[in-house]
């Protein structure tokens, strides 16, 4: 049996030996001086992994930061080795990472040792890209990057800023359609449009559509007369398993009394009112997540109905698209000129464009690339591609979906292909993704990435993205906090609400002054779960970027600058600064001001610049 030690003076007991093996060993473990180990054991960085003697067996050097763990040592003595020593030491500071909340670990490993390189793919971490420099002996050395199961960077002894779980799936998968709303197809009603909506929306494959076996029984009563429409329905749309009526009987007596509590069992169309309760009995029984009718004491009773039975009922009406405003994307300015190749962004490629993307992406899932080639038959999609000269090196996409299509799914997917402007392609996806959201009323926000895309995915943190608590195979799913672009007075109480269901963190009923001490923006009070906290607000407008609070009292400054300067920091309109672009200005979404030493004083942590 073995032990791992991280008591510091227990570890100090074990210097000679941790030096000795790392003199050693330095082609592989690089050179460290004693007065280095030393101070690495001190700040409890070197963890010793020994016998139940207390003999030495190995160790692992390790530094970092809160948001990665960057491992620069890890040993098995030559006896101890095949004996997972180094693996229980890496398994160990993966809970000692997400324990801080760290989001990932980090080995470099030169390219030559080519056990180390597979000992570290054994444990789950993957190589991205050779390091910029060389080591001193001239080698080149690998980054290799292994996530870790931690959703935020927070520490836990802080406000959690987390997204909760079952907010993030209010979305059915699933409908059981009434009959009636068929008969809107029929009789050209006004909301013919909608129903054929729902229809396309199922047929592309957005969510499933069943009918119950009674909706083949109201077909044929209804049927007068050779009807293709609703024998294609009857044909087509797939059906419930048929329940014997003894089995349903006391949930029709109870929905009855809820749906129609009022109506005698002989009047003129009970017939009909005995349809509606076995479509329901069904959907409660087979647990399906919504019905879709048109029946108004069915509608009526939707609040009823989703208290007792989580059955969420649905009118077409539901599925109208009413809030979409201007969705087109301000185009920041291309092409740019990459190291020797032009790098061009260009709008909706062309099929034959994301086949041949994906023909030489071997590390994209069968899944991203049917979330990205999904059509979508309502509602507003936005496509973009990178080029590197002919070659297509990034793709991107985002559609809503869903009841009124206020769930937005997004995809950002780059190659493994290494060039100047890599991250400012990325950044700009994401930004489009961004902007394209505040467009829109989303009640959802879903973005789907490649497993091994670290890089993305630090660039989304950045942005108030976290990580969802699964993801499916071969993607991670990120979430978004949805706010309104600018929060003030008028729509505060609306987002406190919106934020409280969201992340369950109950903010002050009124938008208070902006907190100001001296030049640093301070906090606000909030609390979650009957706990009262300070939170920061740099980091409350981060979790809900690209969102602004516009705080009472809060100052901003607005800055005259020559389109000289401007050229180089903003993303522009043509029409309004008719100057020529810079070509390296392109895809710049990351503003940096440089300010005098003389107006220090005018500027502080958290002031919006205009």
């Amino acid at each position: 049996m073995t032990q791992i030690i991280k008591d510091t003076q227990l570890v100090m007991n074990y210097l000679d030996v941790i030096a000795a093996a790392g003199d050693s060993n330095r082609s592989a473990l690089g050179f460290f001086t004693r007065d280095t180990y030393r101070d690495k054991i001190e700040k409890g960085k070197v963890w010793v992994c020994a016998d139940d003697g207390g003999n030495f067996c190995g160790h692992i050097m390790f530094g970092g930061n809160q948001r990665e763990l960057r491992i620069f040592q890890i040993y098995a003595g030559e006896q101890h080795r095949g004996k997972g020593i180094a693996s229980s030491l890496v398994q160990e500071l993966s809970k000692h990472g997400e324990q801080l909340c760290c989001l990932n670990l980090r080995a470099d490993v030169a390219e030559d040792l080519t056990a180390a390189i597979g000992f570290y793919q054994n444990q789950g971490f993957c190589a991205l890209k050779p390091r910029d420099k060389q080591n001193t002996t001239g080698r080149t050395v690998l980054i290799f990057h292994k996530r870790l199961s931690t959703p935020s960077l927070l520490p836990r002894e802080e406000l959690d800023l987390v997204l909760n779980s079952d907010a993030l799936n209010t979305e059915p998968d699933s409908y059981v359609i009434d009959l009636n709303v068929f008969m809107s197809l029929m009789k050209n009603r006004a909301n013919k449009e909608l129903v054929s909506g729902i229809l396309k929306a199922a047929i592309s494959g957005e969510f499933k559509l069943f009918v119950t076996p009674e909706f083949l029984k109201e077909l044929q009563r209804h049927k007068k007369e050779e009807d293709v429409l609703l024998d294609l329905a009857q044909n087509t749309l797939p059906s419930l398993n048929k329940v014997g009526s003894n089995e349903l009987s006391e949930l029709e007596e109870t929905l009855r009394e809820l749906v129609f509590p009022n109506r005698q069992k002989g009047r003129k169309k009970a017939i009909n009112d005995e349809s509606d309760i076995r479509h329901l009995a069904y959907c409660i029984h087979y647990r399906k997540p919504a019905f879709i009718t048109e029946e108004k004491a069915i509608l009526g009773a939707k609040e009823v109905l989703y208290s007792g039975y989580k059955l969420r009922v649905l009118s077409p009406d539901d599925f109208r698209i009413e809030h979409y405003g201007n969705t087109d994307i301000s185009n920041l300015p291309v092409p740019i000129i990459g190291a020797s190749e032009t790098l061009q962004v260009k709008d909706n490629p062309s099929d034959q464009e994301k086949q041949d993307f994906f023909a030489n992406c071997g590390n994209i899932s069968e899944g991203l690339q049917k979330i990205f080639q999904k059509d979508s038959p309502q509602g507003s999609c936005d496509q973009k591609a990178a080029f590197l000269g002919d070659k297509t090196i990034a793709i991107y996409t985002a559609r809503t979906k869903g009841v009124g299509h206020k769930v937005l799914e997004g995809v950002i997917l780059a190659d493994s292909s290494e060039f100047e402007s890599r991250n400012a392609v990325l950044d700009y996806f994401l930004e489009c993704f961004l902007r394209f959201y505040q467009k829109l009323k989303t009640t959802q926000i879903n973005l789907y990435i490649s497993t091994d895309a670290f890089d993305l995915e630090e660039l989304c943190l950045r942005r108030g993205f976290q990580r969802a608590n699964s993801s499916p195979e071969g993607m991670l799913l990120l979430n978004k906090v949805v706010a309104p672009k600018l929060i003030t007075k008028s729509n505060w109480a609306e987002f406190r609400q919106s934020f409280a269901k969201q992340t369950d963190v109950e903010l002050p009923n009124i938008l208070p002054n902006y907190p100001q001490k001296g030049n640093q923006a301070t906090c606000i009070n909030a609390g979650k779960n009957q706990r009262a906290y300070e939170l920061s607000i740099q980091t409350l407008e981060t979790f809900i970027s690209p969102s602004v609070i516009l705080f009472p009292k809060r100052e901003g400054v607005i800055i005259p600058i020559h389109p000289t300067y401007a050229s180089d920091l903003l993303a522009r309109d043509e029409s309004f600064l008719p100057f020529p672009t810079t070509l390296n200005a392109i895809l710049r979404t990351q503003k940096v001001y440089y300010r005098k030493p003389t107006h220090r004083n005018t500027f502080h942590n958290g002031m919006p610049i205009v």
